[in-house]
């Protein structure tokens, strides 16, 4: 589904109803309710209020409330693959999933080489850029699968598919994804290197550091070096970004408290390159997300937003357990998309969502009886 930018959403949402009812079936399903923590029942009911009366106050509260309902289902479907219990009986899933994704791997490489044959047959979109973010997608569930392979595969063959991986991603000319990796690895060598104790103040600062320059990172992107860093990675479109960025950026600085609501990035850049008396960055970004997540909050949420954001991802990785054996490799997930979302598409947008529930589902297999055991230096062990 991720190949052809169809609905891998709706697949995840079906898969959780799909489980829901077979548990509900085998009698396993109880109330949640007793077992959650209060303050997390709560933010369970606040947050999505927030959100919605967020939504209201937007310049088009009609498609920001049924964005927030696409994206809202998303996020319930995905939690519930990633939290519902898993046994040892899913190593075939585990198998499947991974020759599914070399497969889709493999294809990319393929379509990109031959001109998009296979999206032509079939009759969707064909320009070679859709697959940026099949590569995006398929790095995040082939990073959720690696603690599988890790316990399972011979180093060799674990290196052989990351190859195949890095030709999809060089393929699709995905920077975002590659971004995405270093993310990854600095997150795997500071956790090598300083503990989980220095890892997470190195996610903290990172996304802090997001956060307060989002605002004016087109600007000072532009500027600096007389624009060394544009020229530098003009391959991966960054000039195009930048000058996003910048338009975003001018908005702040009109509403910088609360924003202009959830979902009305889009919205409010063509509403104001319409009456912008042609300001040239508004009207290059007209149509168009921010193409970087921190920003979005600080467009759609203000500071308040940006605040609440942080206050959240520090929460998020404050509360992850630093003695689990998959801490690296879920530590490094989470910077894998807090990197990429400084490069990323829209918050809110199912195949985003459902990429990283996908990820977290997968990195939940262990090894499982049979399994080949991880070795003694500190890399994540099978469960």
């Amino acid at each position: 589904m991720f190949l052809f930018n169809k609905s891998a959403a709706l697949v995840l949402v079906v898969s959780a109803a799909v489980a829901v009812a077979g548990y509900a079936l085998a009698g396993r399903v109880r109330p949640v309710g007793p077992g959650v923590p209060r303050p997390l029942r709560i933010l369970a009911l606040a947050v999505p209020a927030c959100f919605a009366v967020s939504a209201l106050a937007s310049p088009d509260p009609v498609r920001s409330l049924d964005i927030l309902a696409g994206a809202g289902i998303v996020t319930a479907a995905g939690l519930t693959t990633v939290f519902i219990r898993r046994t040892d009986h899913d190593v075939a899933a585990g198998y499947v999933a991974l020759s599914i994704t070399v497969a889709c791997a493999a294809l990319i490489i393929v379509e990109e080489w031959a001109d998009m044959p296979l999206h032509r047959a079939i009759g969707v979109r064909s320009e070679s850029f859709v697959l940026k973010r099949t590569a995006v997608c398929n790095t995040l569930v082939l990073l959720g699968l690696l603690r599988f392979m890790l316990g399972r595969l011979r180093p060799s063959l674990i290196g052989l598919v990351g190859l195949l991986q890095l030709g999809a991603i060089t393929a699709a000319h995905s920077g975002a994804a590659a971004f995405g990796l270093l993310g990854f690895g600095g997150a795997l060598l500071a956790v090598r290197f300083g503990g989980p104790s220095l890892a997470k103040a190195v996610g903290a600062a990172w996304i802090a550091g997001c956060l307060l320059v989002a605002p004016f990172l087109g600007t000072a992107a532009n500027q600096g070096w007389e624009g060394l860093l544009v020229r530098t990675l003009e391959a991966f479109h960054l000039e195009e970004r930048i000058a996003i960025w910048e338009a975003f950026g001018s908005l702040v600085g009109r509403r910088p408290v609360l924003g202009y609501g959830f979902g009305s990035s889009q919205e409010i850049v063509g509403s104001k390159a319409l009456h912008g008396a042609g300001d040239p960055a508004l009207d290059a970004a007209r149509n168009l997300h921010p193409h970087n997540a921190y920003l979005q909050v600080w467009v759609e949420f203000g500071a308040v937003g940006a605040g609440l954001s942080f206050a959240l991802f520090w929460w998020l990785i404050a509360g992850m357990d630093g003695t689990d054996g998959a801490f690296a490799l879920r530590f490094g997930i989470v910077l894998f998309c807090c990197v990429l979302m400084l490069l990323s598409h829209s918050l809110w947008q199912p195949w985003w969502i459902a990429s990283v529930a996908i990820a977290f589902t997968w990195l939940r297999l262990g090894g499982g009886p049979g399994a080949r055991p991880a070795p003694r230096d500190g890399a994540p062990r099978p469960a």
